[in-house]
């Protein structure tokens, strides 16, 4: 059926854009009776990625319970503060636990001040955000179809951690298209239209929705896109690459709004045609392998926030026109993503974190050299091998490895396979190591899930200049570099 297969299309080819680009507030955990607690002068500060103390964080500094020293797992005071321990005297891990908080070690931690943060944990998606776009120009040619997607803006400290399901809901509606079910995410939004394509079809899905957690302010973004039927049907007909289909959609306008969502249903309709998206930045992009495809993303950045604004497929060595907002480019970066060529997003598991990505400012319009895209890492239980690159670009300074451990549920909505993933501990290393080694965390440190797999995500992370930022969740915010990998276990 013709019709599906456009449907179909559409869904697929708005996943490219998806690929390119993270709950609750934390109680405080009860003291166990078996930990040390310091009081007096502060040493060790721990606090959320705003600054706020997390009390009662429970504190290891070592390999395991009592390894290097007796006494090594400590419980923070009410400000989330403790003095450091006079046993500990050589660099270790510190590995930091709190309810609501995702927990996290530290790498080669020296006996000295540091102020340590933790990002919160992901809450169950209790709540449903649902409406109608609205906004959209006259319907006027048949020949090309208009869709929008409505999501919560990405967070640039979440890039290391980015899976599909920021951006396409895990949840799928269906709707009939001449008597066939047609099954789409159900963030996905296809304004009542009328397309012609051999016959005249019509189309017509107008609400979205999408799951969030309660009690949390959230900045959502609202995409409409249009692209040609007739174009887009032969691609998919000639079998072209999905990479190659993108190129087809033209992003013309976007939406922001911030919503505090803290009802079991809200309703609320989403006007698309707020911020026209109709000038041009010119980008070149770098010499790459023939192995490789390179994405290359307009984005506006608003605090920690990145919302999109246009994406296109570039050949190695070419140039392309990105749809922004302004030529002056005061807040605006341009993405570019490397992925390898033969990679897709109905592929499952590890290979979905494959890519290399770097973030620089819009006017800088020659694409810079990138990290090169890594080998798959290999996991022993406790031990982490990650083969380093050979050679690196020399204006990249490096700037540590960050590994995520995650629970990993899919599912498979119309050939796209959609990820949730629910991160379980964090690890930093100020250093890149081919080797790590994580320590042995007390039960009462350590997050259960549901999750049908697990993963543990390796990312290099690199700069244009050394950065101040510390170790941690900060540091994440302020790289321009990152190239990720991954592995699957039960």
């Amino acid at each position: 059926m013709k019709t599906k297969t456009l449907s179909l299309t559409v869904l697929l080819a708005s996943q490219i854009f998806l690929l390119t680009n993270c709950s609750p507030s934390g109680e405080s955990k009860q003291s166990n009776p078996d930990v040390q607690v310091f009081t007096g002068a502060t040493a060790l500060t721990i606090q959320d990625t705003s600054g706020n103390p997390i009390p009662a964080a429970q504190v290891l500094i070592g390999d395991s319970a009592g390894v290097p020293f007796t006494n090594n797992l400590l419980t923070a005071d009410a400000k989330g503060n403790l003095t450091l321990p006079s046993a500990w005297t050589s660099p270790a891990t510190v590995s930091i636990s709190a309810a609501g908080f995702v927990t996290a070690s530290f790498l080669h931690s020296t006996p000295a001040t540091h102020t340590f943060k933790l990002r919160k944990q992901l809450g169950l998606a209790t709540v449903e955000y649902s409406g109608q776009t609205t906004g959209y120009p006259a319907f006027d040619d048949f020949s090309v179809a208009h869709v929008s997607l409505v999501f919560e803006a990405l967070k640039r400290s979440d890039l290391a951690n980015f899976s599909i399901s920021k951006i396409v809901s895990p949840e799928s509606d269906s709707f009939s298209v001449l008597g066939n079910a047609v099954t789409v995410p159900s963030n996905l939004a296809i304004p009542n239209q009328t397309l012609s394509y051999i016959i005249h079809i019509n189309v017509n899905k107008p609400e979205f929705r999408i799951p969030l957690t309660t009690s949390s302010d959230h900045l959502m973004i609202g995409l409409h896109a249009q692209f040609p039927v007739t174009d887009l049907v032969k691609a998919v007909r000639s079998k072209a690459s999905i990479f190659d289909m993108i190129n087809f959609f033209n992003f013309t306008s976007v939406s922001q709004q911030n919503q505090h969502v803290d009802t079991i249903n809200v309703n609320r309709d989403v006007d698309i045609s707020k911020t026209p998206i109709n000038l041009k930045n010119h980008v070149q992009a770098q010499k790459f392998g023939a192995n490789l495809v390179l994405l290359a993303i307009s984005s506006f950045q608003q605090s920690d926030a990145l919302i999109p604004l246009d994406v296109k497929n570039v050949a190695s060595g070419t140039s392309v026109d990105l749809n922004t907002l302004s030529l002056t480019h005061t807040s605006e970066k341009t993405i570019s993503v490397l992925r390898s060529s033969i990679s897709d997003v109905t592929e499952s598991g590890a290979s979905q974190e494959l890519m290399s990505v770097a973030i620089h400012d819009a006017s800088q319009t020659t694409l810079p050299d990138q990290l090169g895209i890594l080998a798959a890492p290999t996991y022993n239980g406790t031990n982490l091998e990650q083969v380093l690159p050979t050679a690196q670009p020399t204006n990249i300074k490096m700037q540590g490895m960050y590994y995520s451990y995650n629970g990993v549920a899919s599912q498979t909505i119309s050939g796209v396979v959609v990820e949730t993933k629910s991160p379980l501990w964090d690890v930093y290393n100020p250093n890149w190591e081919s080797n790590a080694t994580f320590p042995t965390l007390p039960s009462q440190m350590t997050t259960a899930t549901l999750a049908s797999s697990h993963r543990w995500t390796v990312s290099l992370l690199g700069q244009d200049t050394t950065t101040n930022s510390d170790l941690g969740p900060d540091r994440l915010a302020n790289v321009n570099y990152l190239t990720r990998a991954a592995v699957d276990f039960k």
